[in-house]
Formats: C-alpha cells, sequence, structure tokens
C-alpha cells in the first residue's frame, strides 16, 4: 500500500517512522494530522510457555526494547 501510495494512486495509513525516508524528499504528504490519535504502541499477544521458540523470544524482546523511554524519562 505504501508503494501504492508514493505512486500518487491514494493514501494509506502507517507509523511515522515507516515513512521518514521518504519524507526527505517530500514525497509523503502528512493528512488529517490533528485528527490522529497519538500512537499508544505495539501490543503483541502470545502464549507464555517456558518452550518458547526463541525467534518469538527475540522478536518480544526487541520490541520490548525498542519501546522502552530513553533512561531518565519517567522516573
Amino acid at each position: 500500500m505504501l508503494r501504492l501510495a508514493l505512486a500518487g494512486a491514494g493514501i494509506t495509513f502507517a507509523p511515522k517512522d515507516c515513512l521518514r525516508a521518504h519524507f526527505d524528499d517530500g514525497s509523503p504528504v502528512p493528512l488529517l494530522e490533528d485528527f490522529l490519535p497519538p500512537f499508544a504502541g505495539f501490543f503483541l499477544y502470545f502464549p507464555q510457555r517456558r518452550n518458547m521458540v526463541p525467534k518469538l523470544r527475540a522478536l518480544i524482546d526487541h520490541v520490548r526494547q525498542w519501546q522502552a523511554p530513553p533512561p531518565g524519562v519517567g522516573d
């Protein structure tokens, strides 16, 4: 969908991080920014198991670290 929107075939809804590389050349134009709710973060749903697949454990750890506030924020 992003590719189609960048080609001028319509609009798309995507996190700013996904579009950041394209903002420099001015190809995406933000629309309706006043009506967008703040991004609450990702929600991961997974079974609580002792023998979790290592790839899933790595994904969970990565998302938790990526979402964590910088040190000193919220202390």
